[in-house]
């Protein structure tokens, strides 16, 4: 039974970690230490408890969302790809945002300065996640699951609403073709 409730503990401090609310944790951590002093005898009791919780709030702390990312060209290339970036940005006003990013030739890889304050990522490659409409160079396979992983796309925007990457993605397709939507379920929790 102890180790139940241990189980259930680590899930529910799981699912806050990375978020900012830090009354809910120490809502949950009463509950579930109330909980264990009480020494319920009951996991029933306990599974009540659980699904008393509304599923929005639930919700509200996803670590996934569902966005649409309209990507203009891919290659393993990043010379011809950076080239087609500025194309884009010319002919589109769309600005470029490499998050502090370069190409490492000597590491194959798009990746954040060596001496960049982000110790954990610094010196590799960090993923450009939320929705914004910027022109940046990816590895595919962050949008894609069965990519190569050194298969890079210019991506022209990352949108919450399908109807607006649509819109972006019929203005771009009238200079560039081969401009294609892809729907994915974007990782948005803690990467620390």
């Amino acid at each position: 039974m102890k180790s139940q409730f241990f189980y259930i503990f680590i899930l529910l401090l799981f699912l806050y970690a990375c978020t900012e609310k830090k009354e809910n944790i120490v809502e949950t951590q009463e509950i579930v230490s109330d909980s264990i002093l009480k020494k319920q005898d009951s996991l029933e009791e306990l599974k009540f408890t659980v699904e008393e919780t509304p599923t929005d709030s639930l919700s509200e702390f996803s670590e996934t969302e569902t966005y649409y990312v309209i990507v203009v060209d891919t290659s393993l290339n990043y010379a011809l790809l950076h080239k087609k970036m500025f194309e884009v940005q010319h002919a589109f006003k769309i600005a470029i945002d490499t998050m502090g990013r370069y190409y490492n030739p000597s590491k194959d890889l798009i990746a954040l300065p060596e001496d960049d304050e982000d110790e954990l990522y610094a010196g590799d490659y960090f993923p450009r996640r939320f929705p914004s409409e910027t022109l940046s160079l990816e590895y595919l396979s962050l949008y894609k699951n069965n990519s190569n992983e050194k298969t890079i796309g210019v991506v022209s925007g990352i949108f919450e609403q399908e109807t607006k990457a649509d819109s972006s993605l019929k203005k771009i397709q009238k200079v560039f073709p081969k401009t294609f939507k892809l729907k994915t379920e974007m990782f948005v929790g803690c990467l620390h």
